[in-house]
């Protein structure tokens, strides 16, 4: 006489398929909130530029660095800079909606228990592409005010910071207009 083997039953919200769904949607929930609070896109846009510009220009010619430059070490240490400041939102997000029991609601729903913190880190990395294209074009902008002898050609020129604050300034005012 055989024996059937036992039949395996997932529970709702344990498959792959479904964290990477739950975490899409918790991502998007956290990325929703730019909508309602156009000032979180200053964290990876602004500041950044504020920093570099702070500190090319005027703390550039304080540092004086043997057999090299100032500048040279600038866009590195801001991008560090910038990625770590970036993880103070969602982490403060995180512990708002722990304190809220948002992240208790989270629990009582057929979801996989993960996709709460992958959602906000999938959300965090969006933000951080953001900056760190942002870092990029101010760098290269900064590398040809620096190296202007080199004859360098620069395939981002039409990205200047200040025609990415005028697009950012549009930008806002669109997702202002949206929310109201």
């Amino acid at each position: 006489m055989s024996v059937p083997a036992p039949r395996v039953v997932q529970q709702p919200g344990s498959g792959p398929r479904q964290l990477v769904s739950d975490s899409l949607v918790i991502a998007r929930r956290d990325l929703a909130h730019i909508r309602v609070i156009p000032e979180k896109l200053l964290d990876v846009t602004v500041q950044p530029l504020m920093f570099v510009l702070l500190f090319a220009f005027v703390f550039g010619g304080v540092i004086a660095i043997p057999d090299g430059g100032y500048r040279e070490y600038l866009i590195g240490g801001i991008l560090v800079q910038t990625l770590v400041f970036g993880m103070i939102g969602p982490a403060t997000s995180m512990a708002s909606d722990l304190g809220e029991g948002i992240v208790d609601r989270f629990r009582s729903l057929p979801m996989h228990r993960s996709a709460f913190l992958l959602g906000h880190l999938l959300a965090a990395l969006a933000a951080s592409i953001v900056a760190v294209t942002v870092m990029v074009i101010s760098g290269l902008e900064e590398a040809e005010f620096e190296y202007a002898g080199l004859n360098v050609v620069f395939l981002l020129k039409p990205l200047s910071p200040d025609l990415l604050l005028s697009h950012l300034h549009l930008i806002l005012q669109h997702l202002q207009a949206g929310a109201a």
